[in-house]
Order: C-alpha cells, then sequence, then structure tokens
C-alpha cells in the first residue's frame, strides 16, 4: 500500500488505499484490466478473421463488437479466477516460509537505520554459523 509522507515525519495512506495496514505495500488486483484486455484481444481476433474470411467491412464490424462485448464479462470472470488463485498461493507461501519473530522487532524498531542492518546481518551470519557447527 503507497503512503505519503507529512511534513512532520509521520505517514498517512494514499487515496484509496486501506487504512487498517500502512506498513506494506499491496496493490488490488486489476481485474477489470484483466476483462479490458481479454474483450480487446477477442475484437483484434474476431476484425482479423473476419477480414481474412472475406467478409464485408460493416459485417466484420459488427460481428467483433458483439464479441467485444461478450468478452468482457468472461474476461472479467477469468480476472476475479485468477485474483483468487494468486491471492490464495501468496498466502500459502507465506504460512510455509513465515519471517522469523526476531527480525521483526528489529525491523519495527529500526526501520532503515544502518545499525539494525548491520545488527540483522550479524544475526544471520551467527545463526548460519551455529547451524553448521
Amino acid at each position: 500500500m503507497l503512503t505519503l509522507a507529512r511534513a512532520d515525519g509521520t505517514r498517512w495512506p494514499a487515496r484509496g488505499a486501506a487504512l487498517s495496514d500502512t506498513t506494506t505495500m499491496q496493490r488490488e488486483f486489476p481485474v477489470r484490466a484483466v476483462a479490458a484486455c481479454f474483450a480487446l484481444a477477442a475484437f483484434c481476433v474476431a476484425i482479423w478473421s473476419g477480414l481474412n474470411s472475406g467478409r464485408s467491412a460493416e459485417a466484420v464490424l459488427g460481428t467483433a463488437i458483439i464479441v467485444m462485448f461478450v468478452c468482457q464479462p468472461l474476461g472479467y470472470a477469468l480476472g476475479v479466477a485468477f485474483k483468487f488463485a494468486s491471492l490464495e498461493q501468496i498466502s500459502s507461501y507465506k504460512n510455509t516460509h513465515p519471517i522469523p519473530a526476531a527480525y521483526d522487532s528489529i525491523r519495527e524498531t529500526a526501520g532503515s537505520d544502518e545499525s539494525a542492518q548491520a545488527q540483522l546481518i550479524e544475526e544471520d551470519s551467527e545463526g548460519s554459523r551455529t547451524e553448521n557447527s
């Protein structure tokens, strides 16, 4: 989610962003864009195939417009299905690959401080040394 900085250094979410979580950048899946692309692709295929078959321009355009309006809801349904499938895959990945709690507390308190990043690197290298020993 996109956040904007205020003059005093605090942050608030950008317009259209959810107010509940301002720490992660998440975008809504573009379902309407998928539907529009699907409809326009169907329109182009209908124009191309109609012209190659030797039909009149009026018949080709009429058919292509009908195909475009029929394929837009189909593209919307495909976009919604892909959105849910991708969100399910992301949540499954997050559940199987959790972020360690030790890193969370350091990230929350320090932010982008260089010493905190160095501390993360040191802890990671110590953890890998103890695992190898």
